[in-house]
């Protein structure tokens, strides 16, 4: 294997691991990868050439005297009194196990975003956000206006010319797109409005179940509510404190990722309006209690979206 290539991986590895010179040894080894300590202290000395400038690499020395290397986002940590950066670690909850299988769309989805172009999307598979809830697989024609990360995963949200209607979907369910026969460009900016007025009526990135938008009020206990309104969910959220309540009000569209984040408070929470809400959260777990008694089989389906 090529140096660069051993370097690379050297690279991945200490950028999720903290590793001594013999665990990059074992950790090469299991890409069938046997090399000495001299030439695997070559390599790591060999790091800088990929490391960027929002990294460092960290060498540090045990009380046991053994050297350990460990790559750092600098926006991600902080110096101590020393001066000295202090990993924050990361739980990678959510995040995306192999990020390398979506590079190659994502740089074909950004020269198409710079360069306001369209693309093709050959094969669109499964339902991830809603916006593919018939498994519509055929050639879609889309204007891409931004790449975004959301709970670990990345996004593409544009324009469906066909279908004139502005969609969301995970990248990972492109599996083939190009840049369009297409000379001209599209005009952004008046999709790049269209499409934050879509997004701000969602919760989270997912489709909407109707076109409306509601005032939604979610009550939960005073230890789940005080976590809650520490972070951000919603552009317009807003907190009261009722005695032992607190109180959430948001204005937003009703979606399948909004029932979930419900669910995921389970019993500290409670749906005061709108009513529709409420009938939705009831009839979804409903469907998982008749899941659970064996009354229905476990196949996919989102209530979201059927009969439309």
């Amino acid at each position: 294997m090529q140096q660069l290539k051993r370097i690379e991986l050297i690279y991945n590895y200490l950028k999720q691991n903290k590793g001594s010179y013999n665990d990059i040894k074992k950790f090469l080894y299991s890409w069938n990868i046997d090399l000495g300590i001299r030439q695997i202290q070559r390599d790591v000395k060999e790091l800088p050439i990929l490391i960027k400038a929002s990294e460092k690499l960290i060498k540090k020395r045990t009380s046991e005297k053994i050297i350990i290397f460990y790559i750092i986002s600098t926006k991600e940590s902080i110096k101590n009194e020393d001066n000295e950066y202090f990993y924050i670690d990361k739980s990678n909850f959510f995040e995306i196990i192999d990020s390398d299988k979506i590079k190659p769309n994502l740089k074909i989805i950004g020269n198409a975003i710079s360069n306001n172009q369209i693309i093709k999307i050959k094969k669109l598979k499964n339902d991830i956000t809603g916006d593919n809830y018939n498994f519509d697989s055929t050639n879609i024609l889309f204007m891409p206006l931004k790449i975004i990360k959301h709970r670990g995963s990345y996004y593409i949200g544009g324009y469906n010319t066909k279908k004139q209607t502005y969609q969301i979907f995970d990248i990972s369910q492109l599996k083939d797109i190009s840049f369009t026969e297409f000379t001209e460009v599209f005009e952004k900016k008046d999709h790049l409005i269209i499409y934050e007025e879509e997004m701000i009526k969602r919760f989270g990135i997912t489709k909407n179940f109707d076109n409306n938008v509601y005032k939604i009020v979610i009550e939960f206990t005073s230890i789940t509510g005080n976590f809650i309104k520490e972070h951000f969910w919603h552009q317009s959220q807003k907190f009261r404190k009722k005695g032992n309540i607190i109180e959430m009000e948001i204005t937003s569209g009703i979606n399948r990722e909004l029932i979930g984040w419900l669910f995921y408070w389970m019993y500290n929470c409670k749906v005061k309006e709108p009513q529709i809400l409420k009938d939705l959260y009831t009839k979804t777990t409903e469907e998982i209690i008749k899941v659970i008694k064996n009354k229905k089989p476990l196949v996919y389906k989102n209530i979201f979206t059927e009969n439309k």
